[in-house]
């Protein structure tokens, strides 16, 4: 496949991961799962290594998501505590982006 097509595959895919459910991240999941079993060549290290650097930020988007997110705290006495929602929408977010890291591992290595 011709670089040029991989990388707007890439891009595609990247607009489609920043504005999905659970369900769709379920499905990119399974695709990359599909990509790693496809083609072992190691990639997944690289990828791993990728997220692993980005730890800390993924760590602050959770935090940001959590205690800036209105919704249901854990209990009433404490106005301190993240909101629940918050917690499920930084989630939601860091695992998207942790997706997309992949995804860069794997068009890095195939490239």
């Amino acid at each position: 496949m011709h670089p040029v097509i991989r990388i707007i595959c890439f891009l595609l895919f990247t607009a489609f991961i920043s504005q999905s459910d659970y369900w769709q991240l379920l499905f990119a999941t399974v695709l990359i799962t599909g990509l790693l079993l496809l083609h072992p060549q190691g990639w997944f290290q690289q990828a791993f290594s990728m997220v692993l650097r980005l730890r800390w930020f993924l760590l602050s988007i959770v935090i940001v998501y959590g205690w800036l997110t209105p919704g249901d705290v854990h209990t009433q006495a404490s106005a301190w505590l993240p909101s629940l929602q918050g917690l499920q929408l930084g989630l939601m977010r860091v695992y998207g982006l942790m997706i997309i890291v992949v995804a860069v591992a794997y068009l890095l290595t195939m490239t």
